[in-house]
């Protein structure tokens, strides 16, 4: 083992600064997948993922998916640079495979759910992308 460094800086913010809910006009991001596995060749299956926020909204957002090369006014992002409007959580599609449909649960001020199904395939479906919350 070598000798011991020099002491570091440590440095302290202000107390009580952590935001109890996500300031207005900040943007949280992240990454989801749906999936699953199909046991049956003649039915299909649901698989869901529910998404958390890092820090609570103020109130429920409205939720929006967006097909992959899509935007809106509302989600004018893209799965590789994922953005929402200020009261919008936005799932943007990446990749799909085997699945089928897409659902978005109502979601809270701590965060949302997406669902989809398998087609009717024996085997392992995905469908997969990023989402942004904007308070």
């Amino acid at each position: 083992m070598g000798r011991q460094g020099p002491p570091g800086i440590v440095t302290q913010g202000p107390e009580n600064t952590f935001p109890s809910t996500l300031p207005a006009g900040r943007t949280l991001t992240g990454a989801w997948e749906v999936d699953a596995n199909n046991p049956t060749k003649t039915g299909t299956t649901p698989a869901s993922v529910a998404i958390s926020f890092q820090f609570p909204l103020a109130a429920a957002p409205a939720a929006a998916y967006v097909f992959a090369g899509e935007h809106t006014k509302e989600c004018p992002g893209s799965v590789t640079e994922p953005r929402a409007a200020s009261g919008f959580v936005c799932f943007y599609e990446g990749e799909v495979s085997g699945a089928h449909g897409v659902g978005l649960l109502p979601p809270s001020r701590f965060g949302a759910e997406i669902e989809t199904e398998s087609e009717e395939e024996e085997g392992f479906f995905f469908l997969n992308g990023t989402w942004a919350v904007t308070g």
